[in-house]
């Protein structure tokens, strides 16, 4: 029989392209999950959402990378061209959001290259029971 033990950090960090954009210091869970999920929003773009989720134990963290593909309308009312906008936010075992970031406008170039989004931890350690 597996027996769950807690799990404590120290340090947790989300990265894009080697930058730090937020960090938090307790994840209580690391398992597997990914769910993706497309659909329009009010006709001017396009939104697609990828969530990672880690666990160990009883509680959970979720990482969220949401990224917005904008239509003509809507882009030249932001910034005057096509483009795509990221959202990304991590979340904490009871649901509340532990850091989130949003990224600016992209042009399609940029957009189309991707990003890289990281979790580090610094210290982990399991305790015994």
């Amino acid at each position: 029989m597996h027996i769950k033990t807690p799990v404590s950090a120290a340090h947790f960090s989300l990265s894009i392209d080697g930058a730090q954009i937020a960090s938090f210091s307790e994840l209580q869970g690391v398992s597997s999950k990914a769910n993706t999920k497309a659909a329009p929003r009010k006709l001017l773009a396009h939104e697609l959402t990828h969530t990672a989720q880690q666990m160990v134990g009883v509680g959970r963290v979720a990482v969220s990378v949401k990224t917005a593909d904008l239509g003509p309308a809507a882009a030249q009312k932001l910034r005057g061209s096509v483009g795509r906008m990221v959202t990304i936010s991590a979340t904490n075992p009871q649901g509340g959001v532990a850091a989130s970031y949003q990224g600016k406008l992209m042009t399609p170039e940029r957009a189309a290259s991707g990003e890289t989004v990281t979790i580090v931890c610094d210290h982990l350690q399991r305790a015994s029971l």
